[in-house]
């Protein structure tokens, strides 16, 4: 509108006779230039405002970015604490439950297995040598003279025989049988598949009862009374029952023992 009007003023002017055409074309042209430049400068100004704005809003957003991450590194910080945390008490909470599961399962006094475990293990076992058309061989042994040692020497005393007992017994059979202590002084010991009769094994074991009482570690002589009884995979006898006969069998065998001890007393007086 300001190009034209003075367009318009600069020809009226050429033709009222104040000044000729290319004076007029000069004006004009400086004028148009002007204003063209003014155009750009307000231009240039509105943009380098729009930068400024938008290098504003950028180091805003950068600032924002900034203490978005820290945030985020500080929070992942604290989580990864926590997680550690929580990680170190299921870990804890792990070995205390595996302890209690240990010690509901193990006989505290020798680390044998305990009756609990015993008779979980031993069905499991006699289950799978059926399957596998294995024979087992399940012994009962009893630490004799327990009472008395515990009425003359004392408890301690009672347990070292104990001890003694387990430790003859796990010399005595295989790590894959099952050794484990069911009462103060009874024992038992699931075989499967042996590979020996019953009365080799109960020979080991009175050789190893023999050698222990004979070395520098016995402070009381132990004697153990033991007895048999197999179950071939037809027979499919109940773990009780099996129980039940290598007890009395055992029970035999202590007879047999006493008697032949009174023998030797009676011979030596």
């Amino acid at each position: 509108m300001v190009i034209l009007s003075i367009g318009g003023a600069l020809l009226a002017g050429e033709k009222l006779g104040y000044y000729d055409d290319r004076f007029s074309l000069a004006w004009m042209a400086t004028l148009s230039i002007a204003t063209l430049v003014a155009v750009i400068l307000r231009t240039a100004r509105h943009l380098q405002q729009i930068d400024r704005s938008r290098g504003n809003a950028e180091a805003e957003l950068a600032a924002l970015n900034a203490a978005l991450e820290l945030r985020v590194v500080e929070r992942t910080s604290e989580l990864e604490t926590v997680n550690r945390t929580l990680m170190g008490e299921i870990s804890q909470r792990q070995k205390v439950e595996d302890e209690v599961r240990r010690l509901s399962l193990t006989d505290e006094l020798t680390g044998l297995h305990n009756r609990r475990s015993f008779f979980l293990l031993a069905d499991q076992l006699m289950r799978s040598a059926r399957r596998n058309d294995q024979f087992c061989l399940l012994f009962f042994i009893d630490l004799d003279g327990l009472k008395k040692l515990n009425d003359v020497h004392g408890h301690e005393a009672g347990d070292l025989a104990i001890i003694a007992a387990a430790q003859v017994l796990t010399a005595a059979f295989r790590q894959s049988d099952v050794v484990a202590r069911i009462g103060g002084d009874e024992f038992v010991v699931l075989a499967v598949d042996a590979g020996e009769p019953s009365d080799a094994l109960s020979a080991r074991v009175q050789a190893l009862v023999d050698e222990f009482n004979g070395s520098e570690r016995c402070r009381y002589p132990i004697g153990l009374s033991t007895g048999a009884a197999g179950c071939s995979p037809k027979e499919l006898k109940p773990l009780g029952e099996l129980l039940a006969c290598a007890d009395a069998s055992m029970y035999v065998n202590k007879q047999s023992r006493r008697q032949q001890n009174a023998k030797w007393v009676q011979a030596c007086v």
